[in-house]
This record gives C-alpha cells, structure tokens and sequence, in this order.
C-alpha cells in the first residue's frame, strides 16, 4: 500500500478533481485517508470537496483527520462543530467550538455565534446570550447572531421552546 501525496489514491484524487468528477475524487480521498493516518492536505481537499457536495459522512472523516493532525486548525473544529450540531450533540458542538475559539478563528464573531447557537442547543441560556453578546461587540449589525439573540430572549431556541425554563 503506498502512502503519501505519490499514491495511487492521491493522484486519482488529484485527477479526478481537475476532471471535475468530485464524486470520484471524494471516493479516491477517503481511500487513501484509510491507508495514511499522516495525509493532512488531501483531507483538506476531501473536507473542500465534500463541503461543495453535501457529503457529511466525508467531511466528518476530513474534519476528524484534520483537528487530530493539526489540533490548531480552527476550521477543522469549527467543522466539526458544525456537523455535532447538526446531529444534535450539543455537547460535542460545544467542545470543538470552544477549542477553535481558542486557536484564533478567522471569523472571532462566526466563532463567537457558533458557540452560542451549541450552549442554546444545550439549553444553557446565560452562556449562549454571553456568546451572542460577545460576537455583537465585534460585528454588530450581524445578523445571524442579531437572530440568535431575539431567539434567547423570546425562549424560541430552546428544546421546550417558548414557556420552557429560562437561566
């Protein structure tokens, strides 16, 4: 089994994604990342690439590989974040929020609105205000944290929703 950017997966990757056959090129990264636990770029490349399709089974496998290769790739956590949330695990949404605020996220109000949306899920109103808060003060006419706010406050957010208990 050769490993590494020469491997056969990783030049079918590679030749698939200049053919534009991103289907393939996903097939041929998540290939090789099974082979080669040390392949940082290609799972940057399938994490792009299944981004564009939609493909949350590949880009959880990118998202992983790549926060346990580089711990301080903010966009990794913020990835996987994102896909904890989306299946409900707010406490792992949480964590890998918290850890791509800690490595300096490009977007300090996304990571600041990403965290607060998780302690929502979570039910944790006091700490999902402060976080909607936090990113405002940076940015704020945003909306998607002006959003976020409206719903702490009306209650809308919550698993009970309006009436339910309030921190």
């Amino acid at each position: 089994m050769a490993i590494g950017e020469d491997s056969p997966h990783a030049m079918m990757g590679e030749l698939a994604e200049k053919l534009g056959d991103s289907a393939r090129a996903i097939k041929e990264y998540q290939a090789l990342l099974l082979q080669d636990h040390t392949a940082i770029e290609p799972a940057r490349r399938l994490a792009a690439l299944a981004t564009k399709a939609q493909d949350e089974k590949a880009l959880a496998v990118a998202h992983d590989r790549i926060v346990e290769l580089d711990p301080f790739d903010a966009q990794g956590h913020t990835g996987l974040g994102r896909l904890a949330l989306k299946r409900g695990d707010a406490p792992l949404a949480m964590r890998e929020f918290k850890a791509a605020l800690a490595v300096g996220p490009a977007d300090l109000a996304a990571a600041h609105c990403d965290l607060g949306e998780s302690y929502l899920a979570a039910g944790r109103l006091a700490d999902a205000k402060r976080e909607v808060l936090a990113a405002l003060e940076i940015a704020p006419s945003f909306e998607r944290a002006q959003d976020l706010l409206l719903k702490i406050v009306d209650g809308r957010g919550q698993a009970g929703g309006p009436g339910g208990s309030r921190q």
